[in-house]
């Protein structure tokens, strides 16, 4: 094989390699930047909070111009009904829906 060929196919496989790892970690992301309108899993911030590291504690470095804001997480105070478009009843509590 032409040494082209084989560096073709080392950097495919590197990058399916990368894509599989990333997708197969299946991290939610924990913060968010307004003016790039992206989403990210934030191992770290910058003391700034203009830099998001999502490889590790130093290592894969997203940058936000206004700084990453951290994405709330939705959590049910109380108890109340609600129901779905066929009609059946849920309770909804601090920790999600069931059945009634």
């Amino acid at each position: 094989m032409e040494t082209q060929t084989i560096i073709n196919s080392a950097l495919i496989l590197a990058l399916i390699t990368t894509w599989s790892y990333v997708g197969i970690s299946g991290l939610e992301p924990t913060h968010y930047c307004e003016d790039r309108e992206i989403t990210a899993y934030c191992y770290k911030l910058s003391s700034t909070n203009k830099s998001c590291y999502t490889v590790s504690i130093t290592e894969g470095q997203k940058i936000c111009s206004n700084g990453w804001k951290e994405i709330p997480i939705k959590i049910f105070s109380e108890k109340n009904i609600s129901y779905d478009k066929v009609g059946i009843q849920y309770i909804c509590g601090k920790y999600g829906c069931e059945l009634k």
